[in-house]
């Protein structure tokens, strides 16, 4: 869905997104089936709160790489 909504003239961009997109698409099929499954260790909350927090950063900081200084704007 990421990299469908809008279209990119700059292939590395379009690439970067493609990554995302796959990995945003891994972490849902990982929480899907901890729902409908059940955690299989006690650790499994946490390894998904890791994958979503270091995954959360690289989008952050690639929004700000590419959208540069006014990125970085707060309103």
């Amino acid at each position: 869905w990421l990299v469908e909504s809008a279209p990119v003239d700059d292939p590395v961009i379009a690439d970067r997104l493609a990554g995302f997109d796959t990995e945003i698409t891994g972490l849902r099929a990982l929480c899907r089936r901890l729902v409908e499954h059940g955690p299989s260790s006690p650790a499994d909350a946490s390894i998904v709160k890791l994958y979503y927090s270091e995954l959360l950063q690289r989008l952050t900081d690639f929004g700000a790489e590419i959208g540069g200084p006014q990125a970085h704007t707060v309103v």
